[in-house]
């Protein structure tokens, strides 16, 4: 799994999007002022492995091992008493112990918001698509749409064909109407 993500440039374009995701619920959270989102206390978010390699990758803490399965990553925002926000992050992946704490290489375990925010700054793109080097929207253009109508003609006429040429043969076999072949009959009677 190590190759999925091993150059900066793919952890930012796999893992940048959700750690810009998480991001953006934090920040929201510790700027609102709206009763309904100060009610929100948790985001959760259920990924595969890949993922979670992505994410961790991207924060610079992958150890290069697959997480196993039903492995966790948590992120914490934490308001201290002096009023500003911290981020801690953990990992799980055996319920039998307790979450390993992780540590972003240049921050301390409770992380200063702002500083999160700066230390992965370039980790999240700001226009995906364009950092992917995709064009325009995924969708059906003209063209698209004629090649597709032609190659259903086109096989619609070669199964028109098949048919008929299936219905010819079996009618030079068979000479009767019905199909079945007539016996002879020893006619002694006479």
């Amino acid at each position: 799994m190590y190759f999925l993500f091993n150059t900066k440039e793919k952890s930012r374009l796999k893992g940048g999007p959700l750690v810009g995701q998480i991001i953006d619920n934090m920040v929201n959270k510790s700027t609102t002022t709206d009763p309904k989102d100060l009610r929100r206390k948790i985001y959760v978010y259920s990924a595969h492995d890949t993922t979670l390699a992505a994410f961790l990758s991207a924060l610079g803490i992958y150890n290069g091992v697959q997480p196993p399965l039903a492995s966790c990553v948590g992120v914490e925002m934490w308001k201290e008493e002096n009023g500003k926000y911290t981020v801690n992050i953990w990992f799980r992946n055996d319920t039998t112990k307790a979450p390993y704490p992780l540590k972003i290489e240049t921050c301390n375990m409770s992380c200063p918001l702002d500083e999160f925010i700066k230390i992965t700054k370039d980790i999240v793109p700001e226009d995906i698509k364009k950092d992917c080097g995709v064009t325009s929207s995924v969708g059906i253009n003209s063209i698209s749409i004629i090649i597709l109508v032609s190659i259903v003609i086109g096989l619609l006429v070669i199964t028109i064909f098949a048919l008929a040429g299936i219905v010819i043969c079996r009618c030079r076999r068979n000479p009767t109407k019905d199909g079945h072949v007539r016996l002879p009959t020893d006619d002694t009677s006479a």
